[in-house]
């Protein structure tokens, strides 16, 4: 997986440098949790990483501040935590979805949501993570959002998690082919995705990894992800949290 630690967080009004050895802990302990969600449903196994570098690469495409692209790859690695709370049943269900258990499973952004309520250090990942399933068109859930009330991390997380889902073998279909995929992505701009991102997303996409190469080497780098307490910027003190002053 990638690999993380607290610096990413400096430049965001809710960063505490005094608190980062705490943060970092904080951060390994929900990554766990994204793996325990992979451990219940194969099928998902690897999705959070391939969301992760699909969103990063649509984001340096489109000029992103550094800052910016590492907190949607974060959201990308996390944006899932939330089926920790999903019944397993329902999240490894090889048929169709009653609507009683779509109104389960869709839960899960709420639920990460509020799982990542104390750690404020991570409130615009929070926000991301919630917005993941919101619709261009406001069709989507949880809040029903639309347009530029979206935020744009939030827009291309959306992309790159239907993209991957849709190339994905899941318990009720087998992936779809490459194109069949861009087609439809083509076919929701406007509606279900932001077209300007769709259009970044096809012109980012010649320069992505093949599938095969890619899954190989997340399953390498997985055996290694940590969070490093960074010495070279030891903590202030004396520094109050911003967001307790903002």
């Amino acid at each position: 997986m990638i690999a993380f630690n607290t610096t990413t967080f400096e430049s965001s009004a809710f960063y505490c440098p005094a608190n980062r050895q705490v943060e970092d802990g904080y951060l390994q302990s929900v990554m766990a949790f994204t793996e325990a969600v992979e451990a219940k449903d194969p099928y998902t196994r690897g999705h959070c990483d391939r969301v992760a570098y699909y969103a990063e690469k649509v984001a340096r495409e489109m000029g992103m501040p550094e800052n910016r692209v590492k907190l949607l790859m974060l959201a990308g690695q996390l944006h899932d935590l939330g089926k920790i709370g999903v019944d397993d049943e329902v999240l490894c269900k090889a048929g169709r979805l009653t609507d009683e258990e779509f109104v389960h499973i869709a839960r899960h952004p709420v639920i990460a949501w509020q799982i990542l309520e104390p750690a404020t250090f991570l409130a615009e990942v929070r926000e991301i993570i919630l917005a993941h399933h919101e619709r261009f068109d406001g069709t989507g859930y949880p809040r029903g959002l639309s347009g530029d009330k979206l935020s744009v991390e939030a827009r291309i997380l959306a992309v790159a998690d239907s993209y991957d889902a849709m190339t994905s073998n899941r318990p009720y279909r087998r992936h779809l082919r490459e194109e069949h995929a861009l087609s439809i992505l083509r076919e929701k701009k406007g509606r279900q995705f932001d077209p300007e991102i769709v259009d970044v997303f096809l012109a980012a996409r010649k320069g992505f990894e093949g599938r095969e190469e890619l899954d190989e080497r997340l399953q390498i780098t997985s055996r290694g992800r940590v969070w490093v307490y960074d010495e070279t910027q030891p903590p202030r003190d004396t520094a109050p949290c911003l967001a307790e002053v903002a």
